[in-house]
């Protein structure tokens, strides 16, 4: 009969291995938020290692429908109240003191730029006062007033466009939204109602033709009137020798000339040639929360020529009708993808609500939706009766534009 032989344990050897795990559990508790947090400072520095980059660049490049189909989410960095806050003092304070509406954001830097801009506005509308109180013996020196009161008026818009715009379209993204077209031919029919004070003008029908590349524009335009009492030719072309790292900022020069011919009453024929200076900013490359916003400024040296009726039923030799210096500020807005709104000021543009040497400038609206990716809608207005000015009237439009080649 043999005996089974019971198993028994040593309870020294047990007691050592339970204190060896809980010993390492413990270490292993201890040591893993530390190795956790040194493994993620690692991965962070290498993001920002990576992101610094060409793949950065390329980011900045993209839009916002690519940057969310990669799977990037926005959030406004600031509430929808306080940025309405914000836009009723840049709306109502910002009226008279320029940068109320960045200053309610805590945004000093951008409410100081604003400021300036006020500032140097106020500085060229007084050269001009200056001017107009006590005239120089030059008469061409003396005519200059008007254009200094024109960039000081466009200055004073400009920077109350940017202060409500700033506040209730802050993101801090960065990443620029545009519906302009930068590439392509279009050709457009528009219909205008015009109601100049001082012509018979009223119902216009408007045709053009435009080709745009990266460095170059093209743009040929007609307008009749219904009941053929004008005519109104004009071909301009533009290159931009310099683009931005995004295409709204760009500077070149243009050459521009126009005919037109007059037969309602007082009739006349008008000729104008003119070289421009162009340059346009998209204001995201000095505030990152005004990437939707850009300003433009053309500002150039014209000749304009007449020629009047003879009072036997032919026209006079042309003569000199003198120098003027065509001026226009812009400021555009991606509201959307699709649609812009671009805000300008106008002088001597051979508008019909400015024929006076007294005129100081013309505000025009104009909207673009980008209904498909071939066609636009196209809506302006424009208004005359502004302070320092003879000219009255209003004129309004709208029309279609067909793009090929895009």
């Amino acid at each position: 009969m043999t005996r089974s032989k019971r198993s028994t344990s040593r309870p020294g050897r047990s007691l050592t291995w339970v204190v060896a795990l809980f010993l390492g559990a413990c270490i292993a508790s201890v040591a893993s938020p530390a190795w956790a947090e040194e493994e993620e400072g690692q991965d962070q520095q290498w993001d920002s290692q990576r992101m610094e980059g060409p793949e950065r660049r390329a980011l900045q490049n993209m839009s916002r429908e690519e940057l969310e189909e990669e799977g990037f989410t926005f959030e406004d960095t600031l509430t929808d109240q306080s940025r309405a806050y914000a836009t009723i003092f840049a709306l109502l304070p910002g009226s008279v003191i320029r940068g109320v509406g960045h200053w309610q954001l805590e945004d000093s830097r951008t409410g100081l730029f604003l400021l300036g801009m006020q500032g140097a506005a106020f500085v060229l509308i007084g050269g001009g006062v200056v001017l107009a109180v006590n005239p120089t013996e030059n008469r061409y020196l003396n005519e200059r007033r008007h254009d200094l009161w024109h960039l000081g008026i466009g200055l004073l818009g400009m920077s109350w466009l940017i202060d409500m715009f700033g506040t209730a379209y802050r993101d801090d993204l960065g990443i620029p939204l545009s519906g302009r077209r930068v590439r392509g031919w279009g050709v457009g029919l528009h219909y205008e109602y015009w109601r100049p004070q001082e012509l018979s003008l009223r119902h216009l029908s408007v045709a053009n033709l435009s080709g745009k590349s990266r460095h170059f524009e093209v743009h040929a335009e007609t307008a009749q009137e219904l009941g053929y009492g004008m005519s109104d030719y004009e071909v301009e072309g533009r290159w931009f020798p310099f683009i931005g790292q995004t295409p709204e900022t760009r500077a070149g020069v243009g050459l521009a000339g126009r005919y037109m011919q007059y037969r309602l009453d007082d009739p006349f024929e008008r000729g104008d040639v003119a070289a421009n200076i162009h340059l346009a900013l998209n204001l995201g490359r000095l505030f990152a929360h005004l990437d939707q916003l850009t300003a433009g400024l053309e500002v150039g040296l014209g000749l304009r020529g007449y020629r009047l009726p003879d009072g036997q039923g032919g026209w006079r030799a042309l003569s000199y009708g003198g120098m003027y210096v065509p001026m226009r500020m812009t400021m555009e807005l991606n509201l959307t993808d699709q649609l812009r709104l671009g805000v300008a000021f106008e002088r001597w543009q051979g508008g019909w609500l400015e024929h006076t040497r007294s005129r100081v400038g013309v505000p025009i609206m104009e909207l673009s939706y980008r209904s498909t990716e071939r066609l636009d809608l196209n809506f302006f207005a424009g208004l005359g009766n502004l302070p320092f000015s003879v000219s009255r009237g209003f004129g309004l439009g709208a029309g279609l534009q067909l793009w090929f080649g895009e």
